[in-house]
């Protein structure tokens, strides 16, 4: 049983070997004195005294400070939470489950607008309606979950409707204002023409 153990030790020492080789030779050393130590101090068997010292090594081999992988760099895309998503965020765990598909889908839509990265008039239409967005729908949003509490039966159905109403309606604007999302209308638009047409 011991010669076993001895040889899957060794076995685990040259892997250990070939992935960090910079550490086995000190670890070679440490097991030889180990060995002594035990044979000649302690009076325990070589063979016993071999496995303990090859185990020990293997120790400080895998044992040592583990590195961490160093952090990947943050994209905005993975940090950047615009306030109107942390406010969506909330009303989905205040409605019930009805409704909460319902305001998922809003929050998709949410997502898809903010990631628009549509060249546009900084003074046009569009970039109004997403400052309404980014900016107002929040506070729309933190209003009527400071009025929902107290709310009961049809009042709290009432205000959750008018308020997805709401933002289902500026999302609306927005997307038809969006410059990439006209483009691709006019483009359909055109390929569509040029197929009902008899030309080439």
């Amino acid at each position: 049983m011991t010669a076993l153990i001895t040889i899957l030790l060794l076995v685990a020492f040259a892997v250990a070997l070939i992935l960090r080789p910079g550490r086995a030779l000190g670890a070679s050393v440490i097991a030889v004195v180990v060995t002594a130590v035990l044979i000649e101090g302690a009076g325990i068997g070589p063979r016993l005294s071999v496995v303990l010292a090859i185990a020990l090594a293997l120790l400080v081999l895998f044992g040592g400070g583990r590195r961490t992988a160093p952090a990947k760099a943050s994209t905005p895309a993975q940090t950047d939470v615009q306030p109107v998503q942390h406010a969506l965020a909330r009303l989905t765990a205040q409605v019930g489950i009805l409704t909460r598909s319902r305001v998922l889908a809003l929050r998709r839509r949410v997502d898809q607008a903010l990631l628009s990265d549509a060249a546009h008039d900084p003074t046009s239409d569009y970039t109004m309606l997403r400052i309404k967005l980014e900016r107002r729908v929040p506070e729309l949003i933190d209003v009527a979950l400071a009025d929902l509490p107290g709310a009961v039966g049809t009042r709290k159905r009432a205000i959750t409707t008018e308020l997805l109403d709401d933002v289902e309606g500026l999302l609306d604007r927005i997307e038809a204002a969006d410059p990439s999302a006209q483009a691709r209308a006019d483009r359909r638009a055109a390929l569509r023409n040029h197929l009902k047409g008899s030309g080439e």
